[in-house]
């Protein structure tokens, strides 16, 4: 599985979506300063390879559900400087759970 990145804004933020699944990947450092690998990934097709730079540990992390009722349903990992989350937004038929598993899967491959 490849995802589409962007880097919001100015570099703050890399978000990552998939065209077949209902989640999307968003990661930034805890501090939100910009970084630069960030742009370096900017419309970039990216796999589990460099997902994994962000946060190398993932496999061993605790994660914790968060999320604006009624807008998204979110998880989240953090890893030393940086926070992933798994955002399934609010119509989506996958719930935050689902979607661990499947990131998971995607790490993996």
């Amino acid at each position: 599985m490849i995802g589409k990145a962007e880097a919001l804004p100015m570099g703050a933020t890399l978000t990552v979506s998939f065209e077949e699944r209902e989640w999307f990947i968003q990661i930034h450092r805890i501090d939100r300063k910009v970084d630069n690998r960030f742009l370096d990934l900017n419309q970039k097709e990216v796999g589990s390879e460099q997902i994994a730079k962000f946060v190398p540990n993932w496999a061993n992390l605790e994660w914790q559900h968060a999320g604006m009722e009624g807008i998204a349903k979110e998880a989240y990992i953090q890893d030393g400087d940086y926070r992933l989350y798994l955002i399934c937004l609010k119509e989506a038929s996958v719930n935050p759970d689902t979607a661990i598993q499947e990131f998971k899967a995607f790490m993996k491959a």
